[in-house]
Order: structure tokens, then C-alpha cells, then sequence
């Protein structure tokens, strides 16, 4: 691909279909510090949580069967000091496992949100 057409893109977002996105924006908030960066519909069927300037999380009204795969993350969040996230995440019980250092050169560990969703936070080693 030539740079000229690389620079043609400028950002993505995960879009995570969910079955109550009014709940889920409730979890992100409570759980992940998120707040919410934009909403549509009455009621609410697309929103856009924000952890900062950085990291938003689209979330939108499911209308299908779909269901996360528990055994792949969705998301993978890179952190700047990954014993406190994991220390923060553990004290509101939603950790299930370690922090572990990965032979790919992290530490990181999972959380499941309230859709079943795998999000993995992490820092290089």
C-alpha cells in the first residue's frame, strides 16, 4: 500500500453489540471510570464511551444472536502502570486470573464485562 493511501486513515473504534446499551454504559462507567462521549436514539441505541482523548469504546444495540467469544480478547487496552489498573480491577472483583508476563513481552491480564466481552489490559515488560 502506497503512504500516500496510508495517510488517507486517521482512526478506528471496537464496536461492541450489546443486548442493553444503557446498561452497559451504566457497567463501563462504574467499572472502567468511562464516561460517555456521545449517545443516539431515545432510548439510547449507540453510544461512545470514553476512558480518555485516547480510548473510546463504541457500543451499539445488538439486533442480532451474536455472542463475544469467551476465549479471544475484543480488546486489548496498553497501560502506563499495569500493577495499578490490575490492583483497581481486582478490588471490584473482576479479575479471575494473574497478571502474568507474556513470552510476546507483556504483562497483562482479562476482565469479562457484563456481555461477556474479554478485555485485556497490559504494559510492556
Amino acid at each position: 500500500m502506497s503512504e500516500e493511501i496510508q495517510k488517507l486513515y486517521s482512526h478506528y473504534s471496537a464496536i461492541f453489540p450489546v443486548e442493553d446499551v444503557a446498561e452497559t454504559i451504566k457497567w463501563y462507567e462504574t467499572h472502567l471510570g468511562c464516561s460517555l462521549f456521545f449517545s443516539y436514539g431515545t432510548p439510547v441505541n449507540y453510544a461512545v464511551l470514553s476512558l480518555n482523548d485516547n480510548l473510546r469504546i463504541h457500543i451499539a444495540k445488538k439486533d442480532d444472536d451474536f455472542k463475544p467469544s469467551g476465549r479471544h480478547t475484543a480488546i486489548y487496552i496498553f497501560v502506563h502502570d499495569i500493577e495499578k489498573v490490575f490492583a483497581h480491577m481486582k478490588s471490584l472483583g473482576l479479575v479471575a486470573g494473574k497478571l502474568t508476563t507474556a513470552d510476546y513481552g507483556m504483562r497483562d491480564f482479562d476482565i469479562t464485562d457484563l456481555n461477556g466481552f474479554r478485555i485485556t489490559f497490559g504494559q510492556g515488560s
